[in-house]
């Protein structure tokens, strides 16, 4: 499997970069979320993947505060070939919003989902900073 993925596509009219390195050294960015002019970095230990039929399904949690919707962002990394050439493919990504306590009884998250363009390639990942 590659080692590099860009994603790239819209979001409320702002353009929308993911960068994700999978494996990275822990304490290293392994995934950088860029919506308009907001950057979000986050570790490997931010970072949640599950294995789906479908690829992995990566996430991270873009606002937690109290008081606040909390927002997540997960996209699907389809099983790509490794190769050591760029592979371009398509994908999606879903923002799930609460909004107000997720313990009420009958609490419906509501769902968005965001079109992306991604490539993959294999890089010489970094040992340390």
């Amino acid at each position: 499997m590659s080692n590099k993925f860009v994603l790239t596509g819209t979001h409320n009219g702002d353009p929308l970069k993911v960068t994700y390195v999978p494996g990275i050294t822990p304490g290293l960015t392994a995934l950088t979320y860029q919506l308009g002019a907001a950057t979000k970095v986050f570790t490997a230990s931010h970072v949640d993947v599950s294995e789906t039929p479908i690829g992995e399904l990566v996430t991270v949690v873009l606002q937690s505060d109290l008081g606040a919707p909390a927002q997540d962002f997960s996209f699907v990394l389809p099983a790509l070939p490794a190769s050591g050439d760029t592979i371009p493919f398509q994908t999606f990504g879903i923002y799930t919003t609460l909004r107000g306590p997720a313990i009420v009884v009958g609490f419906v998250p509501s769902f968005e989902q965001v079109d992306l363009a991604g490539t993959a390639e294999n890089v010489i990942i970094p040992l340390a900073r």
